[in-house]
C-alpha cells in the first residue's frame, strides 16, 4: 500500500511541476501578444521607436488548362491586386516586382 501511495506523490508533484510549467509558457506568450509592432531600443537611455516602413510579399497565381490560360489568369490576378493596392494608397513607386 506504501509503494501505492508513494507513486501517487511522485504523480502528483510531476503533475504540479507540469502545470506551473505550462502556465509560465502560456504566460509570457499572451505577454507577447499585445505588442504594437513597433521597436524598443535600450542603452544608456531609453527611447521608444515606431516603424514607417515596412515590406509585404505578395505572391499572385493563375490557373488554366493551357499555359496561355494559366498566364492569362495570372495576369488578371495581378491586375486586380494592383488595383487594391492603389485603392489603399500605395503607388508604383511603392512596388517592386522580383524581376
Amino acid at each position: 500500500m506504501n509503494s501505492k501511495k508513494s507513486y501517487l506523490a511522485i504523480f502528483g508533484i510531476i503533475l504540479a511541476v507540469g502545470l506551473m510549467a505550462s502556465a509560465f509558457i502560456l504566460g509570457s506568450q499572451f505577454k507577447n501578444l499585445r505588442q504594437t509592432g513597433s521597436i524598443s531600443v535600450k542603452g544608456l537611455s531609453e527611447s521608444h521607436y515606431t516603424s514607417t516602413q515596412g515590406t509585404w510579399v505578395i505572391r499572385v497565381t493563375g490557373w488554366g488548362a493551357t499555359y496561355n490560360d494559366a498566364m492569362a489568369a495570372n495576369q488578371k490576378n495581378l491586375n486586380e491586386a494592383v488595383r487594391f493596392l492603389k485603392a489603399q494608397g500605395f503607388t508604383d513607386e511603392n512596388r517592386k516586382s522580383p524581376n
